[in-house]
């Protein structure tokens, strides 16, 4: 369920070739190396608050996946 509000919060974002590469990574289950770099790529595109709010849910996401 967070992976397909993340998907559609990055889609009205990001052009669609991004997009599928994003989902591709994020499919892998980040750990916190390649999660801090996705953290600096969304930073250059997305203003404060929305990165905030992408960050979380990218925490929760990685916790998920972490756990499994």
């Amino acid at each position: 369920m967070q992976t397909v509000g993340l998907i559609h919060t990055l889609e009205q974002y990001l052009n669609r070739m991004q997009t599928v590469g994003l989902i591709h990574t994020l499919e892998q289950c980040l750990n916190r190396m390649q999660t801090m770099g996705l953290i600096h790529i969304l930073e250059q595109r997305l203003n404060k608050m929305q990165t905030v709010g992408l960050i979380h849910t990218l925490q929760q996401f990685s916790s998920t996946n972490t756990a499994k």
